[in-house]
């Protein structure tokens, strides 16, 4: 069994949610019985930008807020007014993967409405609701879809491909702009000037000021390959970095090890 559940970014932050964790919760006023373990999960973002988002797998059952086993990932802070949340059912969802924008191969809703099968579902007739189930014929167009991009690629080069893909996923969590805002906010607060925590180079002081004022990346301190189940980020995971030693941290899959070299580098480090 394979469902949609829809949100709508104007009363949720959807994008900033997913930035923010691998295991998310999903208002569910309907269809809760019939919501399985192991069941596939499509997140869809309504608004002016619609489409499927983020896949994932049910794994935890329906279930009111107060007896969620990771309450941490309500993300109650994103709701615009509490009082749109749909109901305080929650289902929880491990996601596999997330694809905020085009260029990062989220699937648009002119592309399900163009399908010859998906253009059928009520997602796309009557998209009023939350949850949307999927019939075993829709599931497999919806995944073709998704896979488009990853399926004509050999054996070999499969784990290169999807190396690719656990770099974009990482690079997304460090773009969850409120954390960023915060981040840089707290920096300037203490230091008066944003400056690369590693080399401490300042776009305010290289570039013209219309380019170089304000300007910093994020780098996410927490390795990828730690994030297997509920990640929350705060301001202490990110390091305020400038662009090319962003682009150092990530040269290798090691980017830990990578970031402590850069930091005994430029002597912030023993």
């Amino acid at each position: 069994m394979a469902w949609i559940f829809q949100g709508n970014p104007n009363k949720f932050d959807i994008d900033d949610y997913l930035s923010r964790y691998s295991f998310i919760y999903w208002s569910t006023p309907t269809n809760q019985k019939d919501l399985k373990f192991g069941d596939r999960a499509f997140i869809w973002r309504a608004g002016a930008q619609p489409g499927v988002v983020a896949i994932g797998i049910i794994r935890e059952l329906p279930t009111s807020r107060e007896n969620v086993n990771t309450p941490e990932a309500l993300g109650d802070d994103l709701w615009t007014n509490q009082q749109d949340e749909p109901t305080d059912i929650k289902v929880g969802i491990q996601v596999d993967e997330a694809r905020l924008t085009p260029d990062e191969g989220m699937l648009q809703r002119y592309q399900l409405k163009e399908h010859p099968t998906l253009r059928k579902n009520r997602i796309i007739t009557n998209p009023v609701g939350t949850v949307f189930r999927l019939k075993s014929d829709e599931t497999d167009a919806l995944m073709g879809l998704w896979k488009v991009g990853y399926t004509d690629i050999d054996e070999k080069n499969y784990s290169a491909m999807e190396g690719v893909a656990q770099l974009r996923s990482h690079y997304r969590r460090e773009r969850s702009r409120k954390l960023i805002n915060l981040k840089k906010e707290q920096y300037k607060k203490i230091n008066g000037k944003l400056r690369c925590e590693i080399c401490g180079l300042s776009f305010e002081e290289v570039y013209p000021k219309a380019l170089g004022d304000d300007f910093i990346e994020a780098h996410h301190k927490i390795p990828l390959a730690q994030i297997n189940q509920v990640i929350r980020t705060t301001l202490d995971d990110l390091l305020l970095v400038c662009s090319n030693c962003h682009r150092m941290i990530h040269r290798t899959k090691d980017c830990e090890e990578n970031l402590e070299l850069l930091l005994k580098h430029f002597g912030k480090l023993e």
